[in-house]
């Protein structure tokens, strides 16, 4: 008897197209969710760098070290209650002018903040803001009148100093910004092997009208210690397009003029603006760069650590400037 022939185990072009597409969907990518706990309470450690180069020369060079306390008073199915508290930069540059500051006040050294976050849409709200930014005007007062007595030397420079600060203060609130940082490592999409490629729209350094935005390259990177990892995203600013975009700006701009002075009437100086307009946006070249870096634990929820890098640069025929500013967050 002639045997049976086993069935072949080749597949149809089909098959290898469903497979390599149930492969693709599976390596989309993986997105940490949050999953914090009332009760959690995790300490928090900033070190912001920054520095600027003009010219060949740095004209700043800091570092500053802050120390903050995050808890989870709250957990609902859509918010997060949480307490924030920080140091207070306030009593802290008061105290470079008059050691015994502390003593004198009746305001504590650090800052408490209420935060509600929102698991939706990882975005944060300070709760009692009007309160909160009127502590902030007595804690002010209250510094400068005890200079006034204490410091009277030192009371022009202070209050010059004391005064930025508080404008800082009330314009960008530190804990928001940490916060939001913090959410931000919920929000990344990556994958074990692969390196995932998307734009975002919204980036913008200089806060230019019609930017491009910029691609984003997301990869993991291991870590010397085996039981984390690192989700690293760098962003690609299309600074060439938007002079592109610029450019071709310029010249519907010469053409409008043109219009508006009639054929009768153009002469040479309608071309010699445009040469001007584009003289001028030539004359720059902008520069920027952007990576952050989230180390996390395996079994671990929360992020250990936060590293993000920025640069920027900004030249002209007369100037050349460079800001670099990192800033580190180690939560334990």
């Amino acid at each position: 008897m002639a045997q049976k022939q086993k069935p072949t185990m080749e597949k149809s072009p089909f098959i290898i197209l469903l497979l390599l597409i149930s492969g693709s969907c599976f390596s989309q990518g993986i997105v940490q969710k949050m999953d914090w706990k009332a009760g959690d309470s995790k300490a928090i450690s900033i070190k912001l760098k920054g520095k600027e180069i003009r010219n060949g020369i740095t004209t700043t060079d800091t570092i500053v070290s802050i120390k903050n306390q995050l808890f989870i008073e709250e957990e609902t199915v859509d918010n997060s209650k949480i307490r924030f508290k920080t140091e207070n930069k306030l009593v802290a540059l008061g105290s470079t002018f008059y050691d015994e500051l502390l003593g004198e006040l009746s305001s504590q050294p650090n800052l408490d903040r209420e935060i509600v976050v929102s698991k939706d849409s990882l975005s944060s709200t300070l709760l009692n803001e009007k309160e909160y930014h009127s502590d902030l005007r007595k804690i002010h007062s209250g510094i400068i009148e005890v200079l006034k007595d204490k410091a009277p030397g030192k009371l022009e420079a202070a209050t010059v100093q004391l005064n930025d600060l508080l404008a800082e203060l009330q314009e960008s609130d530190e804990a928001l910004r940490t916060l939001d940082l913090i959410l931000d490592s919920y929000k990344i999409r990556y994958t074990e092997v692969d390196t995932l490629i998307t734009v975002d729209t919204m980036a913008n350094p200089f806060q230019l009208e019609n930017f491009n935005g910029a691609k984003v390259k997301t990869y993991m990177a291991k870590t010397e210690n085996p039981n984390t990892f690192n989700v690293v995203r760098e962003k690609e600013f299309d600074f060439e397009a938007y002079k592109k975009s610029m450019s071709a700006f310029s010249n519907q701009a010469t053409e409008a003029v043109g219009g508006m002075v009639g054929e009768e009437n153009k002469t040479n100086g309608v071309d010699q603006i445009g040469e001007i307009f584009k003289a001028q946006f030539n004359s720059f070249e902008f520069g920027a760069s952007e990576s952050l870096t989230v180390t996390r634990q395996l079994g671990s929820n929360w992020p250990v650590r936060l590293f993000q890098e920025t640069v920027l640069k900004l030249k002209n025929s007369d100037d050349e400037s460079i800001a670099m500013i990192d800033i580190m967050i180690d939560i334990n």
